[in-house]
């Protein structure tokens, strides 16, 4: 179930959750997995990036590695059924 009260999540925590079915969408997948959510927290340079460079994580080498896994996801080959997320997105965005 994803969330949907805006007001329990910082902005860019919630700008991380508007963009996680994008980035399926973007990788041609159905199924929104916690990886999608991984890579949204870890583009720009925000607080989840800020914990693992302090954790001692290698940062652009998590990156790498989260895309290169969803990249071996299954993709789907039929453009239609993207057409969920679009609403998703823009509902999670507060513009429906």
């Amino acid at each position: 179930m994803q969330p949907t009260n805006r007001d329990q999540f910082t902005e860019k925590a919630w700008a991380a959750i508007v963009r996680t079915p994008e980035l399926a969408k973007e990788a041609q997948q159905q199924q929104i997995e916690s990886e999608h959510l991984l890579q949204a927290l870890l583009e720009g340079d925000g607080l989840a990036v800020q914990i693992f460079n302090k954790a001692g994580v290698d940062v652009v080498r998590l990156r790498d590695r989260t895309s290169a896994f969803i990249n071996s996801q299954a993709k789907l080959t039929t453009p239609s059924m993207f057409c969920s997320f679009g609403a998703q997105s823009r509902y999670l965005a507060g513009s429906v």
